[in-house]
């Protein structure tokens, strides 16, 4: 059987946000923007990517994301799609509460999912594990089955990221994400061939 082209995915957090300075949870549409400091980790990060030849860049509807993507896309001077599958992890109750990184990360159903001990918990009444998983898996296969043999730039959550990664890589595994959700900004390199995914780096972790 012969070898079908590789399809190249370049997956970044977003740049900080008003949301990370003030500490509270949000997967909420619009959501806040970037900060300056933001702003410029965009910046910095459609340079990085300027060593690859991106044919487009898709993100998350969340303003945080959005605006992290139209700042790379322009750029790279090539097209920004959002993707709503892309977006951060549905926080129920837990909705424009106060919290952290930290206590995103070690939060019990979170990880239960990183654990695949329960994968159906949630956050307060919020997505489950495996609906986010399902859509952040949708969501990449969409974007590589648009771009075979080409490089393209997925911009999401930490949250979404982790989760969805874990699920979708065959060779990620929990001791390579224990350490937190990447730091704004951050680029995970991914592979896709012949259907199977594979993490080419993983970024420093916010712990």
């Amino acid at each position: 059987m012969t070898a079908g082209p590789t399809s190249h995915v370049v997956c970044l957090r977003h740049a900080e946000a008003q949301i990370n300075v003030d500490g509270y949870f949000s997967s909420a549409i619009p959501g806040t923007p970037l900060t300056e400091l933001g702003r410029r980790q965009a910046s910095a990060a459609a340079l990085n990517l300027s060593q690859y030849d991106v044919a487009a860049v898709y993100a998350s509807p969340v303003l945080r994301a959005r605006q992290t993507g139209e700042i790379v896309a322009a750029t790279l001077g090539v097209p920004l799609e959002l993707i709503d599958d892309l977006r951060e992890v549905g926080m129920g109750a837990r909705e424009e509460t106060p919290g952290t990184n930290f206590e995103f990360f070690h939060h019990a159903s979170f990880q239960a999912w990183l654990h695949g001990t329960d994968v159906d918990a949630s956050f307060e009444g919020g997505e489950t594990g495996r609906e986010v998983m399902a859509r952040m898996h949708a969501a990449l296969e969409g974007v590589a089955t648009r771009h075979p043999g080409q490089t393209a730039v997925v911009v999401s959550h930490g949250g979404s990221l982790v989760a969805g990664l874990l699920g979708l890589c065959q060779d990620l595994t929990y001791a390579d994400v224990e350490h937190g959700v990447p730091a704004n900004g951050a680029a995970i390199r991914l592979e896709r061939r012949n259907d199977a995914w594979s993490c080419r780096s993983w970024p420093t972790a916010v712990p």
